[in-house]
Formats: C-alpha cells, sequence, structure tokens
C-alpha cells in the first residue's frame, strides 16, 4: 500500500513538472495604464502599446484583452496586428492572441513586418486622416467612453 502510494505521488510529480515546463511562459510586458511603454516602429510609423506578451517556448506572443463578452471584431485583430508591428521593434512577436469573457482567438502572424504592415496599412492610413481632422468622425457614445484620444479629440460626444 505504502509502495502504491509514493509510486502515484511520484507519477504526480512527474506528470506535474513536465506539464509546467511544457507551458512555462514569461511575461514580458503588461500594460500598466497611461504611463506603459509605448512600442514604436519608426520604419512604419506605428506606436502601440499590447495589452501583454508573453514568452512561451515557440516565442513572443502579443495579447489583446477586451472587457466584452462576446464578439471577436475585425477592428481588434487589427490593433493586436498593429501593436504587434510597433512590438517587433523589440521583440519578435510571432502570433497574436485576442479574448474576451467568452472567446479567443490565436492567429500566426506572417514572418516579414512588410508583410504584417499590408494587412492593416488601410487601416493606418485612416487612423492617420482621421487624427489628421481629415475625416469626419462619426463616433458612438460606447466608443468615446474606452477611446484612447478621447481627451483631444474634438468630435468626442461625452
Amino acid at each position: 500500500m505504502l509502495i502504491a502510494f509514493l509510486i502515484c505521488v511520484a507519477v504526480f510529480f512527474i506528470a506535474f513538472f513536465t506539464l509546467d515546463n511544457n507551458t512555462k511562459e514569461r511575461v514580458i510586458y503588461k500594460d500598466t495604464g497611461p504611463k506603459a511603454r509605448i512600442f514604436v516602429n519608426k520604419k512604419y510609423n506605428i506606436a502601440a502599446k499590447p495589452d501583454l506578451i508573453l514568452k512561451n517556448p515557440d516565442g513572443y506572443i502579443g495579447f489583446e484583452y477586451k472587457g466584452r463578452k462576446r464578439g471577436i471584431y475585425e477592428s481588434d485583430i487589427i490593433e493586436a496586428k498593429a501593436a504587434a508591428l510597433a512590438a517587433r521593434s523589440k521583440y519578435p512577436i510571432y502570433a497574436i492572441q485576442i479574448k474576451n469573457q467568452t472567446q479567443n482567438k490565436v492567429i500566426v502572424l506572417p514572418k516579414s513586418n512588410a508583410d504584417l504592415y499590408k494587412e492593416i496599412e488601410r487601416y493606418v492610413l485612416l487612423a492617420s486622416q482621421a487624427q489628421s481632422k481629415q475625416l469626419p468622425a462619426t463616433p458612438h457614445p460606447m466608443k468615446c467612453r474606452v477611446c484612447p484620444v478621447k481627451t483631444s479629440c474634438s468630435y468626442r460626444l461625452n
């Protein structure tokens, strides 16, 4: 009986430490608020902050968390890709993960920054035009509440 117990304990510890070593992830960066580091990719003129960057055995992965219950939208994916491109100025991010309360989506990114930029270029140009007030803004009140540029926006609704 004692031998069976010791074998069970040994199997548990071996399984626990093996699983732990295979899924080891380290937090490399965490967006802690307004004073958190902003990553800048000068070549593509993109500045952004991912919510989190983890390093796992496969490499670096950027995370974008959304507080809503449902829906991973194209804008979430574009935001995460832009943050990954900016963060690639320091870390070779190979994938992004977007997560809300009920959904989770992982996207493996193109290896080259040029290919990643091509995927978001249209949106970067639109954002640039909006920021320079070349496009009229028609914000939804809920978007204004969480917008990072609401304090300097002349179109804000609240």
